[in-house]
């Protein structure tokens, strides 16, 4: 093996971490949502586990964010398609979010 076959082999492609970022993202999303739907079952509190999930979420996102960016002159496979496309979703449920806190506030004044 030559020296850019062993580089090639050690580094992980851009798209690759977005997609991993991405499905990471996803399965604390829906963990979260678990969480919620079982919290009134509990007769204790998960307020700090919500907190720790939604800022590894969001860490994550950021991540996803900038690897996808990245990614943009690598070959296109399954991989980076489903990175962009995860990446893209939360990127629009982010900014539904803060539109719609916005808007909230600028009703109640």
């Amino acid at each position: 093996m030559n020296l850019q076959s062993q580089k090639a082999i050690k580094t992980k492609s851009n798209s690759i971490k977005a997609y991993y970022c991405g499905v990471s993202a996803l399965a604390l999303l829906l963990l979260l949502i678990l969480l919620v739907s079982i919290q009134h079952y509990l007769p204790f509190s998960l307020a700090f586990v919500y907190t720790l999930i939604e800022l590894s979420f969001m860490a994550l996102f950021i991540l996803g964010n900038v690897y996808t960016a990245k990614s943009y002159r690598e070959p296109y496979s399954v991989k980076k398609i489903i990175g962009i496309v995860l990446n893209g979703l939360y990127t629009l449920l982010f900014l539904g979010l803060m539109l719609a806190n916005i808007l909230d506030i600028y009703r109640s004044m």
